[in-house]
């Protein structure tokens, strides 16, 4: 499928990402997966986790937590919550740049992850577009934040003979982050996959990223955005679908 194609190469970009800025940062994740059950949906989580979520699932001790499932629903929402451990570090003043951004690349590379197994489901045919629209939803919210520490994070590295390095990698990491944005607009377009609750949630996701991802943006990646919603409004009647993409055609027309 198209679809899926273009996801994993959103996701590939992702990783790409996680692979440039973990080193400049110094740190690398754990790989831990803890005892089975998932890990409790009533408290923040933190990258052991995700780590033991997606642990359980590879080796089938439990299925993907699903939001149709009573039994698992809890642990979707909290997946996906922006009050994790990682949301709420990167929001705080008091730590450095660089561990507010690890923050959040960890927090996004263990939902990365866990989006390729939702989409291989989905391949096979299982009804989970609202869980996909949402860790998309999540993604865009989550390295949204990251492009303005990354601004941080440049702002403090030392100007040494590796400098030039370093500012190379998050150029690349940049180009990563905008085809998150981009896969999302692509996304809603997909009204073949997408529900309308899902489309309208990306829709407003897109609006409230927008003026974080603005500046990395190629004119050329703002036009075929633009082209893509323009396109979408032609072939949708449904009101409240007009409104959202309206609102978001002229937010990319605005940008200068």
């Amino acid at each position: 499928m198209a679809y899926m194609e273009r996801h994993l190469k959103a996701v590939g970009w992702v990783t790409l990402w996680i692979s440039l800025i973990i080193p400049m940062l110094g740190m690398m994740s754990a790989q831990t997966y803890g005892a089975p059950g998932y890990p409790p949906a009533d408290r923040p989580w933190d990258a052991t986790d995700y780590q033991r979520l997606r642990g359980l699932i590879v080796t089938g001790q439990q299925p993907l937590p699903t939001l149709a499932d009573k039994a698992s629903n809890a642990v979707f929402k909290r997946m996906i919550s922006n009050q994790n451990v990682a949301q709420t570090k990167s929001r705080d003043k008091t730590i450095s740049a660089g561990e507010r951004m690890m923050a959040l690349v960890t927090s996004l590379g263990a939902v990365q992850h866990m989006t390729v197994l939702y989409l291989k489901e989905v391949n096979k045919g299982k009804p989970y577009e609202r869980e996909l629209a949402k860790l998309l939803v999540y993604m865009l919210n989550t390295a949204g934040p990251s492009i303005k520490l990354g601004d941080e994070f440049i702002a403090s590295m030392p100007r040494d003979d590796k400098y030039e390095t370093r500012l190379g990698g998050m150029r690349q990491a940049h180009n990563g982050l905008a085809q998150i944005f981009s896969g999302a607009i692509v996304s809603i377009s997909e009204t073949h996959i997408y529900s309308k609750p899902s489309t309208l949630e990306l829709v407003q996701a897109s609006l409230d990223n927008l003026p974080a991802y603005q500046r990395i943006l190629k004119t050329a990646d703002r036009q075929k955005a633009i082209r893509i919603v323009e396109r979408q409004l032609k072939a949708t009647s449904d009101k409240d679908l007009q409104a959202g993409l309206t609102r978001l055609r002229d937010a990319l027309h605005s940008i200068k």
